[in-house]
């Protein structure tokens, strides 16, 4: 796994319609030159089609509505399947590992 990343890519509904295309080809090209990583893309549901990067091994899935634990579990939750798959080739402390690093404001 050693060069392994993940990727992020955070609020593709806020990229303008005008540059979405661009985006588009964007993630394609980062997706076609580090084919070992990782991708979570998230955007609200009307800014993309659903089969948007399907051809890319994308699948859609939908958030529920949340309420604070229900939050809290979820961070938990992300920080342990990410560890399972990106796993650092070094020595990383346990407090720094912490889901409960990240603070919510409510």
């Amino acid at each position: 796994m050693p060069g392994r990343t993940g990727w992020n890519v955070d609020g593709v509904d806020e990229v303008p319609a005008r540059l979405r295309r661009r985006t588009e080809k964007w993630l394609k090209d980062l997706i076609t030159a580090y084919p070992e990583s990782r991708y979570v893309v998230t955007t609200r549901p009307s800014a993309v089609p659903e089969s948007w990067l399907s051809g890319f091994g994308f699948e859609a899935h939908s958030l529920l509505s949340m309420n604070q634990k229900d939050i809290r579990s979820f961070i938990d939750h992300w920080h342990t399947a990410a560890r399972s798959v990106l796993e650092p080739p070094w020595p990383v402390s346990t407090s720094s590992r912490s889901p409960s690093a990240a603070r919510l404001r409510p």
